[in-house]
């Protein structure tokens, strides 16, 4: 019997798989023909322009930001042992938006001069905001594990994050109060927007997505293993304080990476585990990828949607995710019986 469950697994797990990139590749066609069909006068170098430069890194680049939400959802699920959790519960985007803020702040008031050489689009100044919001990110994650010293109790963990949540966007907001010319500059990364996705931030994330691949997928056993429980982990030979450690320090790399270049889009991460663990149980390492694929099929899903309803108008991306994450909880909600 078990060897007949293994064939069935393998196939549904493929099946999966081919499903999301099959609507990933959709969503990219549809992306690029949909809104904009060949103006008369228009050069076809003039089209093969748009369509290389401009729509395809911006369709590539969400896929890729919702890839990273997808797997830095499937982390902190793993993390919090709770299929509601989200990569964004430790405080991590908050963190990173306070960072993003405070740097723009130092470049107004004269006190960051150490970029002189670098255009505010260039590569290098991209990098440079992505290591910072990674420093935010990275922090408000420090604060949250110092509230609770160990991550064992994730009722703890889950309302420190909260609160430090709560804290960096009051923090946040203060800022722009006290500045009002730093909203422009920061409105971007409140709702996430694919307007500043290019072949720039295209690169960052690739190289962003490939490292987290390479370095997330061999924590996936001890992701499995820590399922069982922080006791049974811990006698199975894990340091579980230290592991937790790895798995913060990664979901606030992915998801300050996303904020950084896309801005804040929620429930992605949330969305992507659910949906591939309403159709199959697997193990984490396979969890990783499927959630990844899974993550960027529902970023272009949303963005297909934006440009169905709302084209010409350019409706941030991280306003429909919150709609159809917040459908999909209330279903869940809905569908839960409670003890």
């Amino acid at each position: 019997m078990f060897a007949d469950q293994v064939p069935q697994a393998m196939t549904k797990t493929y099946g999966l798989a081919s499903l999301l990139i099959f609507v990933s590749i959709l969503c990219l066609a549809s992306n690029w023909w949909m809104y904009e069909p060949m103006q008369v006068g228009r050069s076809v170098e003039l089209e093969k322009l748009i369509l290389y430069e401009i729509r395809l890194p911006k369709s590539l680049s969400l896929w890729l930001s919702g890839a990273l939400l997808g797997m830095a959802g499937a982390l902190a699920q793993g993390l919090f042992r709770n299929p509601l959790a989200d990569p964004y519960l430790i405080g991590t985007a908050s963190g990173a938006s306070l960072a993003i803020t405070l740097f723009f702040f130092g470049i107004s008031m004269g006190y960051v001069d150490i970029l002189p050489m670098l255009e505010k689009n260039s590569i290098g100044f991209r990098a440079w905001v992505t290591l910072v919001a990674f420093g935010g990110a990275w922090l408000a994650s420090l604060l949250t594990l110092c509230i609770v010293h160990k991550a064992e109790n994730t009722t703890r963990f889950i309302l420190a994050g909260v609160i430090v949540g709560v804290i960096f966007t009051a923090l946040n907001a203060m800022l722009t109060y006290i500045m009002p010319s730093l909203n422009e500059k920061v409105r971007f990364f409140q709702w996430g927007t694919s307007s500043g996705l290019d072949q720039k931030a295209l690169l960052i994330l690739t190289l962003v997505w490939l490292v987290s691949l390479i370095g997330a997928l061999p924590l996936a056993r001890g992701l499995d293993v820590l399922s069982l429980g922080a006791d049974t982990a811990r006698s199975m030979g894990m340091t579980v304080h230290q592991f937790q450690w790895l798995i913060v320090g990664w979901v606030a790399l992915l998801s300050a990476t996303t904020v950084s270049l896309a801005g804040i889009i929620p429930f992605i991460g949330l969305l992507a585990p659910q949906l591939v663990q309403a159709v199959i149980k697997v193990t984490y390492a396979k969890l990783l990828v499927l959630t990844s694929l899974a993550g960027g099929s529902i970023m272009l899903v949303a963005d297909s949607l934006v440009n169905w309803l709302f084209y010409p108008q350019q409706i941030p991306i991280g306003i429909v995710a919150s709609m159809i994450g917040g459908v999909y909880l209330l279903f869940v909600v809905r569908n839960t019986k409670v003890p």
